[in-house]
């Protein structure tokens, strides 16, 4: 369960940062007419902190806009104002009429932009009423049950009873970024352990330490224990130990955000050697989202493969590979079967570009 508690101020909706010659007019509502490019930001707004209540004592951060959509698709994300980079996953609305947009900002930090983009295709623009906008804290809530441990109340952290909680679920996130999926489930639930691997050690470093059952690890799950280049991206949910290819990011819808920023050389580990050292004897949940190198990522667990009871993983379906040796969709079902698991969804995303697929061990 999650406590809400507002931080009126946190946005001036009368206080707009127009990009990309939008047409943004009135102080509340506000009117955005965006240009036609597709994913150019249009307007932004900027998170105030409160010397009262710093915005470092807390971890998370709810936004919510209540808006009218008049035309097209709109897209709302929190980005990093200097570089760009977002830092919240997308809620995108295209139905016209009443709409709520709601993110959650992990790590929030002043002077971050709530920016809203043109999601809609076809060279068009779009259009979009803001009402208002509201920030909330947002603190775990954890209710044992009886007989199972103290209860704890609003805003009490994990780390202060972590001793008394029986671990009830190994996850692991190889690829986590800022943990949008598995980070959640560590806040709300005490009893699932998180080990949440991120590479990209400037992202890694903001959930460190957030909570007691979700571990950051700054190193790559690959097929050799060792080290590797790692290609930082400036779209930093798309780095990768895979270079891009040139022809694949041309071709890719959206692909204008991508550019290789840097090449830095990082710690590499095979899944099965981290599962063995650390005397993990089951896992329940893998997640996987290393742009590209999934199946690299499974063949490393080895035979200990077989001790993974549920695995997600993202596969690229567009015909011109994004990352130079990609796994395709075929590949990876054919290994996961092999290994007797059985896909039970597909779930398309990237604008039909990538496939979100889940499979389960087959009981005997």
């Amino acid at each position: 369960m999650f406590d809400l508690v507002e931080r009126p101020g946190a946005f001036n909706i009368q206080e707009v940062l127009i990009h990309n010659h939008s047409d943004v007019t009135g102080i509340g509502p506000v009117v955005i007419n965006t240009p036609p490019q597709r994913w150019a930001y249009a307007a932004s707004f900027t998170l105030k902190d409160d010397p009262q209540d710093p915005l470092a004592d807390h971890s998370r951060l709810l936004i919510r806009v209540d808006a009218t959509l008049e035309q097209g698709e709109i897209g709302m994300s929190a980005a990093n104002p200097e570089t760009g980079d977002a830092l919240s996953k997308e809620d995108r609305k295209a139905a016209p009429g009443r709409a709520t947009f709601e993110i959650l900002l992990e790590s929030p930090r002043a002077g971050t932009w709530l920016v809203f983009r043109n999601a809609a295709g076809g060279g068009t623009g779009s259009r979009v009423v803001l009402e208002n906008i509201h920030a909330f804290a947002v603190h775990a809530s954890f209710v044992a049950n009886a007989g199972q441990g103290p209860t704890e109340s609003s805003g009490t952290q994990t780390e202060h009873f972590s001793d008394l909680v029986t671990v009830s679920e190994i996850w692991i996130d190889v690829g986590a970024h800022l943990g949008q999926e598995t980070f959640p489930v560590a806040a709300e639930n005490p009893r699932t352990r998180v080990y949440a691997f991120e590479p990209n050690l400037r992202i890694a470093a903001r959930t460190m330490g957030q909570l007691a059952n979700y571990i950051v690890l700054p190193f790559a799950i690959s097929e050799q224990d060792g080290r590797s280049p790692f290609y930082i991206n400036r779209f930093s949910a798309s780095s990768s130990l895979l270079p891009m290819e040139a022809e694949g990011v041309k071709h890719w819808l959206g692909g204008e955000v991508f550019e290789v920023e840097q090449t830095v050389t990082v710690p590499t580990m095979r899944l099965d050697t981290f599962l063995n050292e650390a005397g993990i004897e089951k896992v329940d949940y893998l997640k996987v989202d290393t742009q590209g190198g999934d199946l690299a990522v499974l063949r490393s667990a080895g035979e200990r493969l077989r001790d993974i009871q549920r695995i997600k993983l993202e596969v690229q379906i567009s015909q011109i590979p994004l990352y130079r040796g990609a796994c395709t969709k075929e590949e990876v079902i054919v290994f996961l079967t092999s290994a007797g698991f059985e896909m039970i969804s597909s779930e398309k995303q990237a604008r039909g570009q990538e496939e979100n697929l889940t499979f389960v061990r087959q009981t005997s």
